[in-house]
């Protein structure tokens, strides 16, 4: 016999095994559902036992930053940012190196 098929729980909470329990974050259940869904890209649900979804107006928000990025991309800046901060310390140093070598050279 499938439980499922008789009971519904309130909203903001699925079956969990026998029980209904209520949806972890970025998830949802509407009313008389048995089943938390996860909230589609570009909304997010920080709060346990939620009803809907609420749509990210900032990319930082819980569940909503990176959503959609690839890896790929996140390592092409990481890498970028590493080739600049290499770039300008090297920079430095040649410059610095160059000023003590005229020093040297009037002594």
């Amino acid at each position: 016999m499938n439980l499922k098929k008789f009971v519904s729980c309130t909203p903001g909470f699925g079956i969990r095994e026998m029980f209904c329990a209520a949806c972890p974050p970025h998830h949802y259940s509407t009313d008389k559902s048995i089943t938390c869904l996860k909230c589609v890209k570009g909304f997010h649900q920080p709060v346990a036992g939620s009803e809907k979804c609420i749509k990210c107006h900032n990319i930082f928000s819980s569940g909503c930053f990176m959503e959609g990025v690839s890896l790929k991309v996140v390592c092409c800046v990481i890498g970028l940012g590493c080739l600049l901060a290499f770039s300008i310390f090297a920079i430095s140093c040649a410059f610095c190196c160059h000023e003590e070598n005229e020093k040297s050279m009037f002594v």
